[in-house]
């Protein structure tokens, strides 16, 4: 069992965390007054997409899987390093 101000310091540290606001909340911020409301909207159902996407592999253990398999975890280290180089010579994303 764990003592309740134990949970208690836990529960406000992770309530900070959570209302801190992150690289997502400034960039919503900055390019909703510039692009509009229709472009903060779908950026809000992104973010919200991406979050809900991480939080159900981690519960399915995607992580345990890519931890055991020194395989998967290279091949998935080069799969996002060649999206993020694509990224980078990609004239439309510049």
């Amino acid at each position: 069992m764990i003592p309740l101000h134990d949970y208690l310091a836990f529960l406000s540290i992770v309530t900070l965390i959570v209302v801190s606001p992150g690289a997502n909340l400034f960039l919503l911020l900055q390019a909703t007054p510039v692009q509009g409301r229709v472009t903060g909207v779908l950026m809000t159902l992104g973010f919200c997409a991406a979050i809900i996407s991480h939080a159900t592999l981690a519960l399915i253990g995607v992580g345990a899987l890519v931890a055991a398999s020194v395989t998967l975890f290279t091949i998935i280290k080069f799969v996002g390093a060649a999206y993020l180089i694509w990224l980078g010579v990609n004239p439309a994303y510049s």
